[in-house]
C-alpha cells in the first residue's frame, strides 16, 4: 500500500475541523445580524441557526460539512477493505458505518425540523441520541476487541466508550421532560413575562450530542490513520 495513504485521513481531519469552525462562526455572525442578539448554544436550538436570516455561505458550509462527515465513514470502510483481509473486520466496519450514518442523518435533521412538527422533531431528537449511544459503543467494542492487536486501538475504543456513556447521561437527564418550560421574569413596570431559561435542557442536549458526534467522527479518522500506519 502507498506509504502516503495517511494523507487522506489527515486531509479529512483538517477539513472537518476547519468546516466545523467556520460553520460555528457563521452561525453566530448571521444570528447576530438578524436579531442583534448573541447566539447561545445553551438555549438556542440547532434549527434556529438555519432558519434565521438567510445566509447562503453558512448554508453551503452546512451542506459541505454533512458531505464530509458522510465521506469519513465511507472512506473508513474502504481503508479497512484495503488493509485487512478479515471478512469479519470489514463486516463490523460496515455495521459501524451504518450506525454513524444514521447518527449523522438524525443529528443533522434537528437543524431542519422545527418543533412546529412536534412529533417529527421529538422522534429525530430521540433517535439522534440513541444512535449516538449505539454508534460510539459499536466503535468502542470494535476497536478494543478487533484483530488489530495494538494499544492505540484500545485507546480509541476507550474514548469511544466514554462518548457513548456521555450520550447515555444526556438521554437520562431528568430535566429533559420540562424542555418546553419557560422562566418567569418581571419587567420594570411590574408585568410578568416568560423568557427562555439560560440553559434549555433539550437545546443544550442536542448541541452536546452534535459535539459528541463530531468527536466520534474524529475517532473514525484517527482509526483510519492507525490502520494505514500500524497495519500498512
Amino acid at each position: 500500500m502507498n506509504k502516503y495513504s495517511y494523507f487522506v485521513p489527515l486531509f479529512l481531519l483538517v477539513g472537518l475541523i476547519v468546516l466545523v469552525f467556520f460553520f460555528i462562526v457563521f452561525i453566530k455572525n448571521s444570528f447576530y445580524l438578524a436579531t442583534k442578539e448573541k447566539y447561545s448554544f445553551m438555549n438556542r436550538f440547532p434549527f434556529e441557526s438555519i432558519y434565521q436570516k438567510n445566509n447562503r455561505l453558512r448554508n453551503i458550509y452546512f451542506v459541505i460539512l454533512c458531505f464530509v462527515m458522510l465521506l469519513c465513514v465511507a472512506i473508513n470502510v474502504l481503508y479497512l477493505f484495503m488493509f485487512t483481509q478479515y471478512p469479519s473486520t470489514l463486516g463490523y466496519a460496515i455495521f459501524i458505518s451504518l450506525l454513524f450514518i444514521l447518527n449523522i442523518v438524525c443529528s443533522l435533521a434537528v437543524f431542519v425540523v422545527t418543533p412546529k412538527n412536534y412529533k417529527l422533531f421529538k422522534i429525530y431528537s430521540v433517535l439522534a441520541i440513541v444512535f449516538g449511544i449505539l454508534s460510539n459503543a459499536a466503535l468502542g467494542i470494535f476497536s478494543i476487541t478487533s484483530v488489530f492487536d495494538h494499544f492505540s486501538f484500545k485507546i480509541v475504543g476507550s474514548i469511544a466508550f466514554i462518548l457513548s456513556a456521555a450520550n447515555i447521561v444526556l438521554a437520562f437527564n431528568p430535566k429533559l421532560k420540562d424542555w418546553e418550560k419557560l422562566t418567569e421574569d418581571t419587567n420594570s413596570d411590574g408585568t410578568i413575562i416568560y423568557v427562555r431559561p439560560k440553559i434549555s435542557p433539550l437545546a443544550f442536549t442536542l448541541w452536546l450530542n452534535n459535539l459528541l458526534l463530531i468527536i466520534g467522527e474524529v475517532l473514525i479518522i484517527i482509526s483510519m490513520l492507525l490502520v494505514s500506519t500500524v497495519l500498512g
